[in-house]
Order: structure tokens, then C-alpha cells, then sequence
């Protein structure tokens, strides 16, 4: 780990460790008619775009952008 990783893990600045799963963007939201802007990784991208679908968030509300070349979510 970098020693950034290391501060924020021993002074839990963090809200969520290791993967966001739909059932903790669910708990922290709480409300799936709100915008979802979300932009990383690809697989994190599909994850949480496939989380968000499952939860019943309309496409329209779903936002993200890719950074480098296209690719699809589904």
C-alpha cells in the first residue's frame, strides 16, 4: 500500500473498505429515484451499474463517463 492508503486506513477515513456492493449503496442512499454518477475502472463501473439496474434505478438517472477508450456497461 502506498502510505496515503496506510493514513487513511489507520484514521478510517473511508466510508466503505474493499468492494461497494448495491446493498450498501442502497443502506447509504436509501432513495433510487436520485442521480448516480459514478466513474472508474471498468469493472467497477459494471458493477455498480448492474447494482443500481437490480435496485430498480431508472437508466435515465444512471450517469458515468469513461476516461480512455469506449467501452459498454452491459
Amino acid at each position: 500500500m502506498l502510505p496515503r492508503q496506510i493514513e487513511d486506513r489507520e484514521a478510517k477515513n473511508f466510508d466503505q473498505a474493499d468492494f461497494i456492493t448495491g446493498e450498501w449503496i442502497e443502506q447509504v442512499v436509501g432513495d433510487n429515484q436520485a442521480d448516480f454518477y459514478f466513474c472508474g475502472p471498468i469493472p467497477f463501473m459494471k458493477a455498480v451499474n448492474q447494482a443500481l439496474k437490480k435496485w430498480g434505478v431508472p437508466a435515465e438517472r444512471r450517469h458515468y463517463e469513461f476516461f480512455g477508450s469506449f467501452a459498454g456497461l452491459e
